[in-house]
């Protein structure tokens, strides 16, 4: 404080008295820099007069004697005014307000300043636990020393417990510290039922018997699905899958009126005019034998001993088509697809060859140039493996060890996506989406150098110039940590330690100001207009144009 009194008295006699300085001193006659110090105002602020819009004048332009350099306030605390000797300044002297009666201190907890007035025991400039004050600076107690002091609920020597928390208050669930040791998987603040984390600070989980509405339908928390909550918390409905008791007669959840269940979660019976597929041929519910349907729920076919009126010429039901009248109801002939004993080896009656018996009434066989459909993929009869049909009267396609010639580039049969020849039948590239083992160190086939494995089919690393998404923050492949991207992959920053060339002019590791290098990284030195008298011992600092900030260079010499 003496220092200020000193400095402030020494600046009002450079200003009446422009020889303290010495022959060098800013300010004097004749002086080409004397515009750098004030000078008294002969009309205005400074004149010794207060004029209107000034709050006080005491005929100079100098802060720190009781009247500010622009004459807007008289430097007392309660004027609304901040000075700078103050923290803050809200009109009044009182504190509980946001502003100290003193206006030393804003009245928040890590700012250094003890508010007692605010309910503070300390304040050590943090809000850090586990050192002299709490974070709250309700407590002045060294919280994490083993010893319960005043102030604590208990004390862990640092580490939580099953009973106690870092901040050396009782661990409990529903204090909103998630406590571990203490065996809590969630603590949101509350011991309710009916939200995310339970009453006994467990995750709430479908089929505990609590609801939690953001997520859950219902939770009866039973193992049943035939009630009226389901075991995934879902309400139990209709076409669900799970039968209602005393509700629903079935429910098979598939959508469907054609098997057991229909979609109402009634039985399927014959007679109610929906078909049950594998059980009902069709089901018509007009109780006639007559047309497509009978009344049994089978379809109306030719040899049942009902003639399908318009449809069916006879039907004498006795199961064989080999005399008048067949089992499709129409005479025996030829071709006809039966068997008429005695004439034809075979006779599937539909005019192909390609089945078990050929036009022309005999068995088909591989090679015959005929295919045999259900037995022979096909067959081309030239006994060549190389086209698109094989000897053995099986399709050529891609895997099974034969080239086909124009369609396959290769084939190698073993399976495998990973040597030269794919299962698709082609060649292995790089990015394929397949990795050629011994060729390729990897291949995701998704054309992107920004993941684990780059275009190239190598792994994706730091200094590749590929910036690794997620993993990477910056990859220019460079080898240079003095640019924009650091050899480690991480952004340069100011604080750092490698000073950025072309945007930083020092980077010391930290972001303080006052040890020769700033807070943004920019060189701290005598005329940069910035007093510093932490480490570089300024008394002054009037700029570029004047770069002398010593004791005597700064008008101090001769005053005392």
């Amino acid at each position: 404080m003496r220092m200020s009194y000193l400095l402030f008295a020494c600046m009002f006699l450079a200003v009446a008295a422009p020889t303290c300085g010495g022959p060098d001193a800013p300010g004097e006659p004749g002086d080409p820099d004397a515009s750098v110090m004030p000078d008294a105002v002969v009309d205005g602020c400074g004149d010794g007069n207060v004029d209107d819009g000034e709050s006080c004048d005491d005929g100079n332009v100098v802060s720190g004697d009781g009247c500010s350099a622009d004459c807007s306030s008289d430097e007392s605390c309660g004027n609304g005014v901040v000075d700078p000797s103050e923290a803050c300044d809200d009109g009044n002297v009182v504190s509980g307000d946001g502003c100290a009666e003193a206006c030393n201190s804003d009245e928040t907890c890590g700012n250094g300043v003890v508010d007692t007035s605010n309910g503070e025991a300390c304040d050590d400039g943090n809000q850090v636990a586990g050192d002299l004050c709490s974070p709250s600076c309700q407590t002045s107690v060294l919280c994490g020393n083993g010893n319960v002091d005043a102030g604590e609920d208990c004390d862990g020597n640092g580490v939580a417990t099953a009973n106690c928390d870092l901040d050396c208050t009782a661990a409990q669930c529903g204090d909103g510290v998630r406590n571990t040791t203490a065996g809590e998987i969630c603590d949101d603040g509350n011991t309710s039922p009916g939200d995310s984390c339970t009453p006994t600070c467990a995750a709430n989980t479908c089929g505990d018997g609590d609801r939690d509405p953001a997520r859950e339908a219902c939770d009866d928390g039973n193992s049943n699905n035939n009630d009226g909550c389901k075991t995934n918390c879902t309400l139990n409905v209709c076409n669900d899958g799970a039968v209602y008791t005393g509700v629903e007669q079935c429910d098979d959840g598939n959508g469907s009126d054609n098997d057991a269940c229909k979609t109402n979660c009634t039985p399927n019976v014959c007679g109610d005019g929906i078909a049950y597929f594998g059980v009902e041929g069709c089901d018509d519910a007009n109780g006639s034998n007559s047309d497509a349907c009978k009344n049994n729920c089978t379809a109306n076919v030719c040899n049942d001993g009902y003639v399908y009126a318009g449809v069916e010429a006879c039907d004498d039901g006795d199961g064989s088509n080999n005399n008048a009248c067949k089992t499709n109801c129409t005479p025996n002939t030829c071709n006809d697809g039966y068997v008429y004993s005695g004439v034809e080896a075979c006779d599937d009656g539909d005019a192909s060859n390609n089945n078990a018996c050929k036009t022309n009434c005999t068995p088909n066989t591989c090679n015959d140039g005929y295919v045999y459909s259900g037995v022979e993929a096909c067959d081309d009869g030239n006994g060549s493996n190389n086209d698109s049909c094989k000897t053995n009267c099986t399709a050529n396609v891609c895997n099974d060890g034969y080239v086909y010639s124009g369609v396959e580039a290769c084939d190698d049969g073993n399976g495998s996506n990973n040597d030269s020849c794919k299962t698709n039948c082609t060649p292995n590239t790089c990015n394929d989406g397949y990795v050629y083992s011994g060729v390729e160190q990897c291949d995701d086939g998704n054309g992107s150098n920004n993941d684990g494995c780059k275009t190239n089919c190598t792994n994706n690393v730091c200094n590749d110039g590929y910036v690794y998404s997620g993993v990477e923050q910056c990859d220019d492949g460079n080898g240079s940590s003095t640019d924009a991207c650091k050899t480690d992959c991480t952004n340069a920053t100011c604080g750092d330690s490698i000073v950025w060339e072309g945007v930083e002019q020092c980077d010391d590791g930290n972001l303080t100001y006052e040890d020769g290098c700033s807070g943004v990284c920019v060189a701290e030195y005598c005329g940069d207009g910035i007093v510093q008298w932490g480490t570089l011992y300024e008394f002054c600092d009037f700029g570029p144009s004047y770069p002398y900030c010593d004791y005597c260079s700064c008008g101090y010499c001769g005053g005392f």
